[in-house]
């Protein structure tokens, strides 16, 4: 099962590359979209956490990648769904987001659909 290792630590690194990048970014506000990419090409030239945030992105797509060569692609994706439920927890611990009962209901099953799915 070394492919569950792989993923785990995708699922890991990608959500981790997502808080970096939301902790790096300075808010846009209403600008149009031509003036967002260009303060997020301004930022990403002087932000560590960006670029942190980018490393944490190659370094899973590339245990993905192994992972993708160690097992069935319709077992493996599922994992992708774990990254929704980190970005989740993370965004609380550290952005003190909000997470609704909703929002947790709808994890939990997620993940409950994903363990049937590597247990099938």
């Amino acid at each position: 099962m070394n492919f569950v290792v792989y993923a785990l630590g995708a699922v890991a690194l990608a959500a981790m590359g997502q808080l970096l990048l939301k902790l790096g970014l300075v808010p846009s506000g209403d600008a149009g979209a031509a003036t967002i990419l260009g303060n997020v090409i301004s930022q990403l030239l002087k932000s560590p956490l960006l670029w942190g945030g980018l490393v944490c992105y190659g370094a899973s797509t590339l245990l993905w990648m192994m992972a993708l060569s160690s097992t069935q692609l319709n077992r493996l994706y599922p994992f992708t769904a774990l990254t929704f439920a980190t970005v989740m927890v993370l965004s609380s611990l550290v952005l003190k987001e909000p997470i609704s009962w909703v929002s947790l209901i709808g994890v939990v099953i997620v993940v409950g659909g994903l363990y049937l799915v590597v247990r099938g």
